[in-house]
């Protein structure tokens, strides 16, 4: 399964090694140094009109995880103070969502043998997928801005991580839902929490520096994949992380305990915890059309969802 999700500076997980990687053709590159240490210079390239395009990660095996993660700076002129924003569209093997980035102000990162020219702070976002899932990855420009972008690829080591599910503030009502083991046959339950409406929240308190994960799942699934597509908006600390998106299918294995209802089978999301206490809010995220693609940070054109979404999260901590 792959999916999409926002980057945050704090890496929690054992990330084993970094490799720069390059895209295809010719496309043209500029080196950018810390204006203070300009010993050490980082290769981007250029996102002009035709975009960049990705299809070799790397030697890795096929089991692997990896996390491809993108560094998006926008090209300005050093007299240029105020803040910019800028947007791209990330495609990950035809699966696409516009990604949106505010108020990045001049970093200290500057173009190798281009004076007078500047960057901004890093619009930072990354992609887990499995090695043998991986087929392209596409990066369009959205906006007029000079864009240049630096692409990572790191294996991801979760094994030596402990697991607890962490309950709500608010103390909500959990629902129990049952899935039959494909191994032993016998009945396994889980409590989630439910959102019904848009105007839902589900509220976390979590003790940093840890990484949680988000479980989802709707009710009452289709069996036309296409209308099982949808989102969730998670909020840190009041500001905005982005929108979630997803799409499942019916579980042939899982049903609610008090009703025997349906539900689909699970997706997750990874959101790294800073050092410190923070507050985190999940609701239904928005879509114009659920087959659309879906737009991080806003909440524009909420369509009202009639499934129920079923919510689990669990915090991940070295052993």
């Amino acid at each position: 399964m792959i999916l999409l999700y926002k980057f945050f500076i704090l890496t929690f997980f054992a990330l084993l090694f970094a490799k720069p990687i390059d895209p295809v053709g010719s496309e043209k590159s500029v080196l950018i140094s810390n204006s203070k240490k300009k010993s050490k210079n980082y290769k981007y390239y250029e996102l002009d009109k035709s975009g960049l395009e990705f299809t070799d990660l790397g030697s890795f095996s096929n089991d692997d995880s990896l996390r491809i993660k993108l560094y998006i700076r926008e090209v300005i002129a050093k007299e240029k103070k105020e803040k910019q924003k800028f947007k791209v569209d990330v495609s990950l093997n035809g699966s696409s969502e516009t990604v949106s980035f505010k108020n990045k102000s001049m970093g200290k990162h500057v173009l190798k043998n281009r004076p007078g020219w500047a960057t901004t702070d890093a619009g930072i976002w990354f992609l887990d997928v499995k090695y043998s899932d991986f087929k392209n990855l596409r990066i369009n420009r959205k906006s007029n801005e000079k864009l240049i972008i630096r692409t990572v690829v790191d294996k991801i080591d979760r094994s030596k991580l402990v697991s607890r599910t962490i309950s709500t503030i608010n103390n909500q009502k959990k629902y129990k839902i049952d899935t039959k083991s494909q191994k032993s046959g016998k009945l396994i339950s889980r409590y989630w929490y439910k959102l019904e409406q848009n105007s839902d929240k589900l509220k976390f308190e979590v003790e940093g520096p840890t990484s949680i994960r988000v479980f989802s799942r709707i009710s009452n699934p289709s069996h036309n994949s296409k209308a099982n597509d949808y989102s969730l908006f998670i909020k840190e600390n009041g500001l905005d992380i982005g929108t979630f998106s997803f799409s499942s299918e019916l579980s042939s294995l899982s049903n609610l305990n008090e009703t025997g209802e349906k539900v689909s089978k699970w997706r997750t999301c990874w959101i790294n915890v800073p050092k410190g206490k923070h507050y985190y809010t999940i609701s239904k995220g928005s879509f114009s059309s659920r087959e659309n693609s879906y737009y991080a940070n806003t909440q524009d054109a909420i369509i009202e969802d009639s499934s129920n979404t079923y919510i689990r999260v669990k915090r991940y901590d070295k052993d």
